[in-house]
């Protein structure tokens, strides 16, 4: 899949590049696995105008065992301000990593066990950057879930 379209960012007449995303997707006997190797946009957030530029895949492995699926996916981003005019307050240059791990166990038919582990990792720096931020977070989760289908004819 690819897809793109104006995302243009207009900053003391520093025009940005359009944003563009693109992603790979396999079957495997085992599931599948997707990769998305770049994606480009343009974003306001953490104090001004942003280049975003992401890298991600995921694993899926759903015919391991019966009721069983697993998925593994590793995320890299940075975020860099697109001019060096911004006032120094303003300028954001910032590096994360995310790396997940879930799983899921249907026992029975509308109840199911879940459970995962998330590292985060974030790092802003550059020369100009005037706010240093280094965050490490480790987030587990875990549940029994019920559901019950209800139909909408």
């Amino acid at each position: 899949m690819v897809s793109g379209g104006p995302a243009i960012t207009n900053s003391a007449a520093n025009d940005r590049d359009p944003r563009r995303n693109a992603s790979l997707v396999q079957t495997l006997p085992f599931g599948s696995a997707r990769a998305i190797p770049a994606g480009v946009s343009a974003a306001g957030g953490f104090g001004g105008a942003t280049d975003t530029q992401t890298a991600s895949g995921t694993l899926t492995i759903s015919g391991w065992q019966r009721g069983l699926l697993v998925v593994l996916n590793p995320v890299y981003s940075v975020a860099e301000s697109i001019s060096s005019r911004q006032a120094q307050a303003r300028q954001v240059d910032a590096r994360s990593f995310t790396l997940t791990l879930s799983a899921s166990y249907q026992f029975a038919r509308y109840a199911s066990v879940f459970g995962g582990y998330t590292f985060f990792q974030q790092r802003t720096g550059g020369s100009s950057t005037t706010q240093q931020f280094d965050v490490d977070q480790n987030r587990v989760r875990f549940g029994l879930q019920f559901g019950y289908p209800i139909n909408f004819d």
